[in-house]
C-alpha cells in the first residue's frame, strides 16, 4: 500500500509539475495599457499602410508576392530546357537521387563548355 501511495504521490507531482512550465514568465504590462487613439485613428492608419505595402502578415497561406525580373518567355524558355535535360523532372520526383543530380550536374557543365568552346572568341582591341 506504501508503494502505492507514493507512486501515486510521485506521479501527482509529475503531472503538476508541466502546467508550471506553460504558464508565461514575463507577462506584457502594454498589453492592457490604454490606447491613445480613437479607432477610426487606428482604421485610417492600417487602410494606409495596406495601400503602401507596410502590412507585414504571417498566416498559413500568405506569401507576399514577388516581382520578377525576367519575362514570361524566359521563364518558359528556361522551363524547357530543364525539361529538356532532365532537371525538371528531377526535381519534381518523390525522393532525391544525389547519382542523378551529380550526373545532371556534370552532364550541364560539359554543354556549357562545349557551348562556350564553339563560340567566336571576343574581337581583342
Amino acid at each position: 500500500m506504501n508503494k502505492l501511495f507514493a507512486s501515486a504521490l510521485v506521479a501527482s507531482a509529475a503531472l503538476l509539475s508541466f502546467g508550471a512550465q506553460a504558464q508565461e514568465a514575463t507577462p506584457f504590462p502594454e498589453s492592457n495599457a490604454a490606447s491613445t487613439k480613437s479607432r477610426a485613428e487606428v482604421v485610417a492608419e492600417l487602410r494606409r499602410a495596406q495601400a503602401n505595402g507596410e502590412m507585414k502578415v504571417y498566416e498559413e497561406g500568405y506569401f507576399p508576392q514577388a516581382r520578377s525580373t525576367r519575362t514570361r518567355a524566359e521563364v518558359v524558355a528556361e522551363l524547357r530546357r530543364a525539361q529538356a535535360n532532365g532537371e525538371y523532372a528531377l526535381l519534381q520526383s518523390e525522393a532525391f537521387d544525389p547519382v542523378a543530380y551529380d550526373t545532371l550536374v556534370a552532364k550541364n557543365r560539359a554543354a556549357e563548355a562545349t557551348r562556350l568552346a564553339t563560340q567566336p572568341a571576343p574581337a581583342v582591341r
